[in-house]
């Protein structure tokens, strides 16, 4: 493995790779790792965030952190938050980001499996729609319409 002091979940997919939500303690040791998978996704953020602002929600437990590791090579990070609302807890995925995508694209009833411990409702990702055509057992519920209000004068 990477080098993880602690994990807090481990679920073996395809031949080998394994998916874990990692403890909070053990994001100082593998950040530089996975920052950079991470920035892969900064590019659909439309500027709502960096990965640097995903470091302390993941050490004050806001967030959690996810990494898919196979013969001790980090393939992908993913980071993920409770979002509250009045009738319904969720649990979203925020970024994600790496390669080999067909090794550790099953990590899903793990995502599940955690949710379920934390009584959630249901998952959910704002992402592009080609996810959609990934993602067989999901739906689109709605779609997000920006505007961008910078340089504009009231």
């Amino acid at each position: 493995m990477i080098g993880l002091t602690e994990e807090l979940d481990s679920v073996e997919h395809t031949e080998g790779c394994l998916v874990h939500i990692l403890h909070p303690s053990a994001i100082p040791e593998v950040w530089d790792r996975v920052a950079p998978l991470l920035e892969k996704a900064e590019e659909h953020s439309d500027g709502e965030w960096l990965v640097e602002d995903f470091y302390g929600p993941l050490l004050d437990c806001q967030m959690q952190l996810w990494v898919a590791v196979e013969n001790g090579d980090l393939l992908a990070a993913m980071t993920t938050e409770i979002a509250h609302h009045p009738r319904k807890k969720v649990l979203r995925i925020v970024a994600l980001g790496g390669s080999g995508f067909n090794k550790w694209s099953k990590f899903y009833p793990a995502l599940e499996s955690f949710a379920m411990r934390l009584d959630c409702n249901s998952l959910e990702i704002c992402t592009t729609r080609k996810w959609l055509k990934i993602l067989k057992d999901w739906r689109e519920s709605a779609v997000v319409i920006t505007k961008d209000l910078k340089g504009r004068v009231h």
